[in-house]
Formats: structure tokens, C-alpha cells, sequence
């Protein structure tokens, strides 16, 4: 009933060059605990708190691919502060130019 550990979301966003040049960012809505971003294979870097914002650099023309690993703690399994806390990325993601 108690999750610990990391997921992998994994996606694809098809671009046009157009949007390859414009797009400087990704910003998810909620994260629990920490995330790792990875764009084209690429680490866009760490984040533990928010703001849950990346920059993005090396976006291509076409199929890129993006995998993000969220990082839960073991306050989830020990039931510390929040009994049964949500876990992972939670809500919506945008991608800003």
C-alpha cells in the first residue's frame, strides 16, 4: 500500500524546426520528492523542490524524446508526516518558448 523508490515517465513530442528553436523550457505542475530529466538522451539536470522547471537545450526538428525519474523519500514506507502522501508527477506539464 506504501510506495518507495523511482518511476520513469517517458514521452514524445514531435517538433517542427520552428518549435525546436523556440521551445527553452519544460515546467511540470507538481513533483514528489526529487526529479531527473532527460532530453535526447541528454541530462537536463536535477531538481529536489519547487520551481519544477528545466531549461531545455539541444531540441531537434522532429521526434525528441523525453524520460523523467521521480525520486520518492521513505516517508512514504515509514508513514512519517503523511500517511499514504501522493507520489510522483502529479498534474500537467508545459512546454514554454
Amino acid at each position: 500500500p506504501h510506495y518507495m523508490g523511482d518511476g520513469r515517465y517517458r514521452w514524445e513530442e514531435q517538433l517542427t524546426a520552428e518549435e525546436a528553436r523556440q521551445m527553452n523550457a519544460l515546467e511540470l505542475a507538481r513533483v514528489v520528492d526529487s526529479a531527473k530529466l532527460r532530453v535526447n538522451g541528454r541530462s537536463a539536470g536535477t531538481r529536489a523542490w519547487a520551481p519544477w522547471r528545466w531549461e531545455l537545450r539541444g531540441l531537434r526538428p522532429g521526434r525528441n524524446v523525453f524520460e523523467l525519474t521521480v525520486s520518492s523519500t521513505a516517508g512514504n514506507r515509514l508513514c512519517l508526516l503523511w500517511p499514504r502522501q501522493d507520489q510522483g508527477w502529479l498534474g500537467r506539464g508545459w512546454l514554454w518558448a
